[in-house]
């Protein structure tokens, strides 16, 4: 029940985040909880980014770093998705997926547009 209603809350995020990005003053909610982030979500070529290891985190996702290829990890529930800086795509269990806009690093942080957080984990347990 706890991950369908962060499955919602996420959704609905996604669903408003038209009228928060006019706001830059962007806030993430888990299970009705604000989740605190040191580097805070901010907007980046038009697309809302989030910092990846607070959000996977608190989804439940292990997260890992790659300093030599600059690609960060996550990895739920025989799921595995990675990231590589300044790269548009997303590599999910092997299969690869273009995003608009790729990860990139601001203040030591590995952001992600919110929809690549959705796509990684969120949407595999809703339809599942």
């Amino acid at each position: 029940m706890k991950k369908l209603l962060s499955i919602l809350t996420i959704t609905s995020l996604l669903a408003t985040m038209p009228i928060v990005m006019a706001d830059d003053n962007i806030t993430v909610t888990i299970d009705g909880n604000p989740i605190e982030f040191d580097v805070p979500p901010m907007i980046i070529n038009d697309r809302t980014m989030v910092p990846m290891r607070a959000i996977f985190e608190e989804l439940g996702v292990t997260v890992d770093w790659n300093d030599e290829t600059k690609t960060a990890f996550g990895e739920m529930s025989g799921i595995g998705v990675s990231f590589t800086l300044d790269d548009i795509i997303m590599i999910k269990n092997t299969v690869p997926t273009e995003l608009d806009t790729p990860a990139t690093i601001v203040n030591d942080r590995v952001l992600l547009p919110i929809r690549a957080v959705a796509e990684s984990f969120v949407m595999n347990v809703l339809w599942n």
